[in-house]
Parts: structure tokens; C-alpha cells; sequence
């Protein structure tokens, strides 16, 4: 039966297994989006039993490659919405599609807000990225932000929050090109997935790549971990999360 036939209660996973395929190419491949269809950008999605793990894409699509035929839990996250837990069949030599559709977290009243603390989040993970936005110290910017943004530079990431100007110098890419810079008389530290950007392996990244900002314009701001970072009061902080972010 074609997806668009499916009853309504089918809609939020709606399942198709194509003509065989090589055994690599068998696996899950998908589609997640909102409830309005829009496809939903850096969406989590792994399989177990395995280690499969991968994001979607602009367009809400990802592939989860060379799984052998069998049954999978296939665990479907993305800050701002609920999470989704689903049973996907691989049969052998084929490649099962399907189209999830994840839900708006509720929202939390500012009253809850206020009980959450920014320093009891983890400081690893883009799970801790959303406990610290919802503590209402800082400014944050989850994919949907960022996609609406359409950044070519690292400077788009950063356009109009407060503290921050725009500056040349090189990019993580090592190239020269419009880069965030604080107001004058103050620092500005920068993290990558939480930790310092000394690594080359960070030096690879671009604008494309990051689904998640947090910045602090004050140093009575940052998180305790994070201010062993930024150790100076005259710092503030930004913090880039990748797509390469657990």
C-alpha cells in the first residue's frame, strides 16, 4: 500500500521495503520530520543492537548502512522534541525506508525554568546544551536557529548577539573570513563540543557544520565547568556544537 494511503494513526512511521539490494546497502534508511512535515536537521538517529549512529541532514534524510538482517531498536532524538523509540525489521539484501514524525517537547513554564541549574548539566553533550537553555542564562541557538540563518562564515553563527562585532581572521578551516570578535576591552573564549579547540581534528569544521550555540556575554554567566576554561573575568564564552557532538 502506498505511504500516502495509509491511515492517519500510520502517519508517524510509515514503512516501505524496496527491491533487494547488495548487502552493504541493505540497512534503514529515513526521513524525520515535525508535525507539519517540515524535515527536522541533525536529528539523532541509532540503531541497536550495534553501534549504528548518524544525523539527518538539511533535508530531514538519513541512512543507516550494512546493518545484517534482523530486528533493531532505532532511537530517534533531536533537542526540542520528544524523543521516539521504534522496532525496524532488515530483511536481507534489502534496505527498509521509513518516515518518522517527532513531536514539540512541552513547553517548560518559566516557574520549572527556574529550578533548573545551568551547573548541573553535562558539559560533553548537546543534552547539555538544552538543560542549559532551559536554566534562561545565556544565549542559545539550537538547528532550527541556525538553519534559518543560512551561515556561509562563522561570523553568521554569531550575528547580532549581544557583546559580539564582526571581525576578520582565520576560521577553523584555517581560511581568513568574517569571524565573531567581542567589544572592545573584553576576550572572547571559544569551545567546540564542549571543549577546548586546540585539537586538529577541529580544525576541519565550518559554519555548515555547527546544530547548536551558547553564548555568555559575562563571565558571572558561564558555567562553573566551563569557567576553568574561560579563566580570565574580563572572557566571555561561546560554545560551537558539531555535528560530530555525542
Amino acid at each position: 500500500m502506498p505511504v500516502a494511503a495509509l491511515p492517519a494513526r500510520c502517519a508517524a512511521l510509515a514503512l516501505t521495503i524496496l527491491l533487494p539490494l547488495s548487502a552493504h546497502a541493505q540497512g534503514i534508511a529515513g526521513h524525520v520530520v515535525d508535525t507539519l512535515g517540515r524535515p527536522l536537521l541533525a536529528a539523532v538517529v541509532t540503531a541497536q543492537p550495534g553501534d549504528g549512529l548518524t544525523r539527518t541532514d538539511a533535508d530531514g534524510r538519513f541512512v543507516l548502512p550494512g546493518l545484517g538482517p534482523g530486528t533493531y531498536q532505532l532511537w530517534i532524538r533531536r533537542i526540542g522534541y520528544r524523543e521516539r523509540l521504534e522496532e525496524v525489521t532488515v530483511r536481507a539484501g534489502q534496505r527498509t525506508r521509513l518516515t518518522i514524525t517527532l513531536y514539540a517537547a512541552t513547553p517548560t513554564l518559566d516557574t520549572v525554568r527556574a529550578r533548573v541549574s545551568q551547573n548541573a548539566c553535562d558539559n560533553r553533550t548537546l543534552l547539555g546544551f538544552e538543560c542549559r537553555r532551559q536554566s534562561g542564562i545565556g544565549h542559545f541557538r539550537d538547528a532550527n536557529d541556525i538553519a534559518a540563518l543560512n551561515p556561509e562564515q562563522l561570523f553568521d553563527l554569531a550575528r547580532d548577539l549581544p557583546g559580539i562585532r564582526q571581525g576578520t581572521g582565520r576560521g577553523p578551516n584555517g581560511l581568513m573570513e568574517l569571524v565573531p570578535w567581542p567589544r572592545p576591552s573584553r576576550c572572547l573564549k571559544t569551545l567546540v563540543n564542549g571543549r577546548p579547540d586546540f585539537s586538529p581534528v577541529f580544525r576541519r569544521w565550518s559554519a555548515r557544520d555547527v546544530v547548536a550555540l551558547e553564548y555568555y556575554d559575562h563571565w558571572s554567566k558561564i558555567p562553573l565547568d566551563y569557567r576553568q576554561i574561560a579563566d580570565n573575568v574580563s572572557c566571555d564564552l561561546i560554545v560551537y556544537w558539531l555535528t560530530t557532538a555525542p
